[in-house]
């Protein structure tokens, strides 16, 4: 207790140096903590964007096989369900897509174009409607990824459960005076002669769009705003009376590495030859190369701190030592112990230090955010766009159900772990440490009588 109650004391004595010594520690300490906090937020979001993204797979076309065959198909949902069944893959997303009209309704954008929304004469028909929506059935849990990640959002009603249920965004209802358990009527899509059927479905959810209404804005029509957009189970859409019914699936396999064996698989189970399997890393390098990039530059910011900032400090623990030889002399000359003089400075260093962590904690947790979040930024726009290969032609669908759709980064959130803790308190006790070593060095050095006399 003694020694504690010495070490404040001495602290207070010689608030000059040690106000010095608290400032620049305060500052190395903020950079420090700072660095683990970006770091430590930045990991924690690269394993997760890994699970999401790392293992999705790619069904692609190669052009080249394609044209050599006569009888060109894609797979249909029933081969889609076949290739489901595979050991090596870890889930499956279904998803059926078909343009379709509203018989009873006008859809965002309608009047607004001459490309879609207008009325034609059908030679060997009725009038006909030009579609402009697309509706969507899917097996996901939550819809697809951008309800599960929040970008979009029921906030009326309830996800569709049965068959001929479906959600429709907030601006279409609106548009129309839709309320949840409305019936409305689509006119399916049909190509060549055969006509489509019509499709009676019951409202039963109203979601919000955060997303952009045209992903191009240079093709602006009814059927590719996403606010036209209706979704639905995908038995409703596998028993509608469609002839332009597209079927796509994504695929998650549990080993990245074994991307050839699932290929040899699925051609097994009917996949055609001129497809094939590729593992996707698009949503990778988009997502978690710029953060990857962010946690490297702060093992660097931790690094240069903890070399530049203990020579610093050792240098001056040196030059506030020699300010107090005559006191270290006395000290040990009326025999108080080489230890407990160590251990008195030893507190000390650890109290500036403890104080100045105090500082540099609440200063690095306030800017935290905005500092991580301009750094990620910077790291975004400077990481290599990857080249695709044009000779290969994805299937993918719109909507929200590409692999990764909805994992759009826009924020690092920092959040204080027990880890991170541990690694702020480990720097503290290595740079109280650092602080004290220079009393401790001059103390365990030299006897009382050489001190004294170098002082006269």
């Amino acid at each position: 207790m003694y020694l504690i109650e010495n070490a404040i004391k001495n602290i207070g004595r010689n608030k000059g140096r040690n106000l010095l010594l608290g400032g620049m520690m305060s500052l190395i300490l903020f950079i420090a903590t700072l660095s683990i906090m970006i770091y430590s937020a930045t990991q924690h979001q690269i394993q997760i964007y890994k699970n999401q993204l790392s293992a999705s797979v790619v069904i692609y076309r190669d052009d080249e096989k394609a044209m050599k065959v006569k009888n060109y198909q894609e797979p249909s949902i029933e081969d889609y369900k076949k290739f489901a069944t595979s050991s090596l893959l870890k889930s499956t997303e279904m998803i059926l897509t078909t343009p379709v009209s509203l018989l009873q309704g006008k859809a965002l954008d309608e009047d607004s174009t001459k490309i879609s929304g207008i009325e034609r004469e059908d030679t060997e028909g009725p009038t006909v409607k030009v579609s402009t929506n697309m509706i969507y059935g899917t097996n996901h849990p939550f819809v697809n990824g951008e309800f599960e990640n929040g970008i979009r959002k029921i906030i009326e009603g309830r996800k569709f459960e049965n068959i001929n249920e479906v959600i429709i965004s907030q601006q279409l209802s609106k548009l129309n005076n839709w309320q949840i358990n409305d019936t409305i009527e689509l006119q399916l899509a049909s190509i060549g002669e055969k006509e489509s059927g019509r499709l009676k479905v019951t409202i039963v959810g109203i979601y919000e769009d955060h997303t952009q209404a045209y992903e191009d804005k240079e093709m602006q029509m009814p059927l590719l705003n996403r606010g036209n957009e209706i979704f639905t189970s995908l038995e409703t859409l596998e028993k509608a009376e469609g002839t332009f019914i597209n079927a796509a699936a994504n695929f998650t396999i549990q080993d990245p590495s074994k991307i050839k064996e699932l290929e040899k698989e699925m051609y097994a189970l009917g996949l055609p030859q001129y497809f094939g399997l590729q593992a996707d890393d698009s949503g990778y390098q988009k997502v978690i190369a710029p953060l990857m990039g962010l946690r490297d530059l702060a093992i660097i910011f931790v690094v240069s701190v903890l070399v530049v900032g203990g020579g610093i400090l050792i240098l001056l623990s040196g030059l506030s030592i020699r300010e107090r030889t005559y006191e270290v002399g006395v000290l040990r000359a009326i025999g108080m112990k080489k230890r407990k003089l160590a251990v008195s400075f030893l507190l000390e260093g650890f109290i500036i230090t403890s104080l100045s962590l105090c500082l540099a904690f609440g200063t690095a947790k306030l800017v935290s955010h905005p500092v991580a979040n301009a750094l990620f930024q910077q790291q975004e726009t400077i990481q290599p766009s990857q080249n695709e290969q044009s000779s290969n032609v994805t299937l993918s669908t719109a909507g929200g159900f590409s692999a990764g759709s909805g994992t759009q980064f826009e924020q690092i959130q920092i959040n204080i772990t027990s880890e991170m803790m541990v690694q702020i308190i480990g720097m503290t006790i290595l740079f109280g440490t650092i602080a004290s070593m220079g009393g401790i060095y001059y103390v365990m050095r030299y006897e009382p009588r050489k001190i004294l006399s170098d002082r006269h």
